[in-house]
């Protein structure tokens, strides 16, 4: 894995989320790229012009006490997700980074669920979520 640092300056951020926008670039991709470039706007001025979009709405939501972007140059990145073709280049994390390398269980339902169903889906979360894993 590249050993850069985390987007903690505004130039990176703002190449972290255009790397996120481009089209076929998953995170296994981009930690060998930034192995050679070393820093997310390196590689993205490698990759050549940016997507277009606007990242004023990602950076007014970064600002918000709790929330942080991370990437695929982190630490905190779960190494499960980056070992899954296509997987992001960046997260939006809102909370605590470290729940996302737990054990991880989604429940599936009918969107007509039945007041029973929906009480024993909850109580099946509840009772995973008591033993550690993240529902």
């Amino acid at each position: 894995m590249a050993t850069t640092r985390p987007p903690d300056d505004a130039r990176e951020t703002r190449a972290w989320l255009a790397l996120a926008r481009r089209p076929g670039l998953d995170v296994r991709r981009a930690r060998e790229l930034l192995a050679v470039h070393r820093s997310a706007a390196a590689l993205l001025a490698a990759l050549g012009a940016p997507p277009a979009g606007d990242d004023c709405a990602d950076l007014g939501w970064l600002a918000a006490p709790g929330h942080r972007l991370l990437t695929a140059s982190d630490p905190d990145y779960p190494p499960r997700l980056a070992e899954t073709p296509g997987a992001p280049v960046a997260l939006f994390v809102d909370g605590e980074a470290a729940c996302l390398s737990r054990p991880v269980l989604a429940i599936v339902g009918s969107r007509a669920a039945s007041a029973a169903g929906r009480q024993t889906a909850f109580e099946f979360a509840a009772r995973l979520a008591a033993d550690g894993i993240v529902v």
